[in-house]
């Protein structure tokens, strides 16, 4: 399994707005059949104003699949109403290893 965390600074105050644009993100990329598991952070201590978008995959290939989105002219309206809202972001990947219960 793999974990993608794409962690956003947003601007002060931004955090609500930011919040509504994931969720209607989110449903775009279920019409579109995307791979994965999709799941939303927000803070309660360290950096205020942080959102993580974290996707949890089987594999790199279908992480790759969800490049898919890119071409979606709603997604694209949707992130560019992101954008602004946004001080800095990172992409991190991780592979899950599973522990004994």
């Amino acid at each position: 399994m793999i974990v993608q965390r794409n962690v956003f600074q947003l601007e002060f105050g931004a955090a609500r707005d930011a919040i509504a644009i994931m969720r209607q993100t989110s449903g775009i990329t279920a019409r579109l059949g995307l791979p994965g598991q999709m799941r939303l952070l927000t803070d309660l201590t360290g950096e205020m104003y942080t959102l993580v978008l974290e996707v949890t995959v089987q594999d790199l290939t279908a992480l790759a699949e969800g490049s898919r989105m890119f071409a979606d002219p709603e997604w694209r309206e949707q992130q560019a109403r992101m954008t602004p809202l946004v001080r800095s972001a990172r992409k991190d990947l991780f592979t899950v290893v599973d522990l004994p219960s």
